[in-house]
């Protein structure tokens, strides 16, 4: 979850604890754009990694036409560069 789901603002962090020795750091941390990516964007990048970048052989994966493919990914950069853009401005 990295939106409010009451006004969909992106949520910040202000607690990271360990689990294994209970150190916590207290600040403000933001969300790395990746993770901002809803589940079918983070998934289609986890495919873009796997497959080393391989196009043919993502859309094959995905039972998928290359055309439908370089779609998605051209709307995944629109959302990542948006994402990336909403962030530096809560910086």
């Amino acid at each position: 979850m990295t939106e409010c789901p009451l006004c969909t603002q992106l949520l910040s962090i202000e607690k990271l604890k360990c689990d294994t020795c209970a150190v916590e750091y207290c600040g403000h941390f933001h969300f790395p754009a990746l993770a901002a990516l809803n589940q079918e964007e983070q998934y289609l990048v986890e495919m873009l990694i796997l497959h080393g970048g391989n196009l043919k052989e993502i859309a094959k994966s995905l039972k998928i036409s290359y055309p439908t493919l370089k779609k998605r990914l051209t709307e995944l950069a629109n959302s990542f560069q948006k994402k990336q853009e909403i962030q530096s401005s809560t910086l």
